[in-house]
């Protein structure tokens, strides 16, 4: 699975009716309420801005395409940690409040363009008698402002009501955003929050997928999150309060858009079994480096040489930059002499670089006996005899040991280095032998402390080539902390995390 963490560029937390600018804290303080006098109501919103540079850098080398991207928002929960009951007041920076609960939050776009700004404290608080050491900054952007002194909000706050924003001025809206000349709706989406301690986990990947495909129309000026206007603006005795961890916050907790793509290799090569659809692939590189190609079309030849199948250009699944498969069955036929243990050939032609024709590339592939992969009759079929896992042994995967390559024991790895990891899954009772499973998958985590395990990968499947079992990792996207590396495998009913981790550490360009 690919995955990619695009962190926050800019972010900042704005407040009703004040000029504070709080771009430089690390909490994202969101609150409503305090007053039961409607015009002395506050609430805050927060607005975040990301770079697309990276997603498409991986569309441009076909690494994935678009219809296989997912994108998520993930932002982390200050309460997630918190063991205290949720009626328990917490400290905020318009003093105690009680935590929200049963609320949504809207995820909105912000249609104007803004500055972070430089500030911290919400309140003005001075920490010394000197001036320098103030940190509560008056100044863009704010709830008035948003790039300097003279551009402001269309409306102030970015909106009276998300549903019914106004472009361009405030005339043409009164108050409250009952009416509106050409207005548009700027909500994107909602999340319902239960308990209040649960993290931002948000899918908008048809509106991500929409800008890129529209040429990333209103990108640039971001995303927000806020209660639900109907919420924010209501009386409310006490004020109540969320907080999340801003891009400021120098720890794994950094917000992002996390997005995936399916590039998981299956390659059936060395395990092409008759009666069932299997993958052949074929590696494409230049120069020692995975390369992108077309082909007009991969012929398939039986073991007398005559054509099996044809498969046009529009049959190549390319599973990512230099990887191309292809997939169809091959069914015992008496008549014809297909059976276990035969050799079939499959030819890719006009196999074309750039704007250089290589020729065609003749491959190979046994066909393997049905008996090997389905297994039907008195005995369990349900057992742990998954493919590639016992075969004809009746090994029990927790039989198997597995071993790390590519990252070594509490290796310091430079962010931006990308690691191929291998891992051998050993066959017991033979010297040194391994074997290519399905359903060998990795985790990432980091360390909360000594006993809590704080996911950063969540479970992914590695991928399957003739050369064993690896996945990539690349670093560029990871926050300097110190991680491990978790390893289980499926099979049947049985499912083994194997006990042995591997700790690393991501060092930055400073820290070398």
């Amino acid at each position: 699975m690919g995955l990619l963490h695009t962190f926050f560029t800019k972010d900042n937390t704005i407040v009703r009716n004040s000029y504070v600018n709080t771009g430089k804290n690390p909490i994202v303080e969101l609150f409503h309420g305090g007053s039961l006098n409607a015009d002395r109501v506050t609430y805050s919103r927060y607005i975040f801005s990301f770079d697309f540079t990276e997603i498409l850098q991986r569309l441009n080398t076909k690494q994935t395409t678009l219809d296989k991207m997912t994108h998520t928002l993930k932002i982390t929960n200050t309460s997630t940690f918190d063991e205290e009951q949720f009626c328990k007041s917490v400290n905020s920076c318009i003093g105690d409040v009680k935590r929200s609960t049963c609320f949504d939050l809207i995820l909105f776009e912000v249609p104007e363009a803004w500055a972070e700004g430089d500030g911290y404290d919400y309140t003005d608080v001075k920490i010394s008698c000197s001036d320098s050491d103030r940190t509560y900054c008056e100044g863009p952007s704010n709830w008035f402002q948003r790039n300097n002194l003279i551009n402001c909000w269309s409306i102030p706050g970015i909106y009276d009501n998300p549903t019914n924003w106004c472009s361009g001025s405030t005339s043409g809206a009164t108050s409250g955003g009952t009416t509106c000349s050409g207005g548009t709706n700027l909500i994107i989406t909602t999340q319902h929050f239960d308990y209040g301690d649960e993290n931002v986990n948000i899918d908008i990947t048809s509106y991500i997928n929409g800008l890129i495909t529209s040429g990333y129309t209103g990108l640039t000026y971001g995303l927000g999150l806020a209660y639900a206007n109907a919420l924010e603006i209501a009386p409310l005795e006490d004020a109540e309060y969320v907080g999340f961890f801003s891009r400021q916050t120098n720890t794994v907790y950094e917000p992002f858009l996390e997005t995936k793509w399916d590039d998981t290799i299956k390659d059936d090569r060395n395990n092409f079994y008759l009666n069932k659809g299997n993958n052949i692939c074929l590696y494409v590189n230049a120069g020692g480096q995975a390369t992108n190609a077309t082909f007009s079309g991969v012929t398939i030849y039986d073991q007398l040489g005559n054509v099996f199948k044809q498969i046009p250009p529009s049959g190549i699944t390319q599973v990512t930059t230099g990887v191309y498969c292809v997939n169809f069955a091959v069914d015992d036929n008496p008549t014809s002499g297909y059976c276990g243990n035969i050799q079939f050939n499959d030819t890719w032609q006009d196999v074309t670089i750039g704007n250089k024709n290589l020729g065609d590339v003749e491959l190979s592939f046994i066909v393997l006996e049905a008996d090997d992969y389905y297994r039907i009759g008195s005995s369990n079929s349900a057992g742990a005899n998954g493919l590639g896992v016992g075969k004809a042994t009746n090994l029990s995967i927790y039989e198997y040991d597995v071993n790390i390559r590519g990252i070594k024991f509490k290796e310091k790895i430079k962010r931006g280095d990308t690691r191929r990891v291998n891992v051998d899954v050993r066959i017991p009772y033979t010297y040194d032998s391994t074997v290519a499973l399905d359903k060998v998958y990795y985790r990432m985590y980091v360390l909360e402390n000594a006993n809590i395990q704080v996911e950063y990968i969540d479970w992914q499947e590695v991928s399957r080539t003739p050369d064993g079992n690896f996945f990539i990792v690349d670093t560029s996207w990871f926050i300097p902390n110190d991680y491990f590396i978790e390893i289980k495998i499926e099979s049947g009913n049985e499912v083994r995390t194997f006990p042995q981790t591997i700790p690393f550490t991501i060092v930055s360009e400073k820290n070398v």
